[in-house]
């Protein structure tokens, strides 16, 4: 199986500060307790708009193209 045949999905939740998460060219704001569940098959682009640092959980997971 080719990796680029598996679809890869990936959820971030902000713990503390705020992030930038441009996918493509949409771009979302996630401040804390914000959650973002997305599919990356797009380019992605992760950036703290503030001086103050930022904490966050990223959790992947792959789908085999069986499931599709």
């Amino acid at each position: 199986m080719n990796v680029r045949d598996m679809r890869v999905h990936q959820q971030v939740w902000v713990l503390e500060g705020a992030i930038d998460i441009t996918l493509g060219v949409e771009r979302h704001r996630l401040r804390e307790g914000d959650c973002l569940a997305m599919q990356l098959d797009r380019p992605t682009m992760f950036h703290n708009p503030t001086r103050k640092p930022t904490r966050y959980a990223v959790v992947m997971a792959s789908e085999p193209p069986s499931r599709r």
